[in-house]
């Protein structure tokens, strides 16, 4: 897979997070919103499970629980998006983790929740799993399958270790 570099891709979607946190730390009355996420770090340093380039997540101060954002993109240079045509070629589940540490296990499991007679509901279409090797951005991706997508609803569940950290939902309709 080619190096892939999320963060331009969710930018949008990390803008929204810092957000959304620093107006619950706002009406929670934790502090300014300006003190509410770490900046990025712009290291290209290259994780062996898959290429990626290495980069800090937003996370609230002093919050050490480990989590993710993630988003699903046809590849790195498009806006993440949640509908795609049928005819796509490769879907891509981007993700931005923070307070991971070396040796946790990041899995990405996708979902065929809906897709008429196709596919029973629930079916796993595909799962990986990647060891954390200090590229906290890094991708899943799903290759078309060679009688094209079922239009219907889908979603991928991304893990850490064992723990479900991130459904993001998406839809195929029929290519245009």
């Amino acid at each position: 897979m080619p190096s892939i570099r999320p963060t331009a891709l969710l930018k949008p979607l990390l803008c929204t997070v810092a957000i959304i946190v620093a107006s619950n730390h706002a009406r929670a009355g934790l502090g300014d919103a300006a003190d509410t996420t770490k900046p990025d770090a712009a290291d290209t340093t290259k994780s062996d499970a898959a290429p990626a380039a290495k980069a800090d997540a937003p996370a609230p101060e002093g919050d050490s629980k480990k989590g993710l954002i993630a988003a699903i993109a046809k590849d790195k240079d498009t806006k993440p998006t949640d509908t795609f045509p049928a005819d796509i070629p490769q879907l891509y589940a981007f993700w931005i983790s923070h307070n991971l540490e070396n040796g946790d296990k990041v899995r990405g499991v996708w979902i065929a929740d809906d897709v008429g007679a196709a596919a029973p509901k629930g079916t796993k279409i595909d799962e990986s799993t990647l060891v954390f090797a200090g590229a906290n951005e890094n991708a899943f991706s799903l290759t078309k399958p060679n009688n094209g997508w079922p239009v219907g609803s889908y979603h991928v569940d991304i893990y850490i270790n064992d723990g479900l950290a991130k459904t993001v939902p998406f839809t195929i309709v029929a290519a245009e």
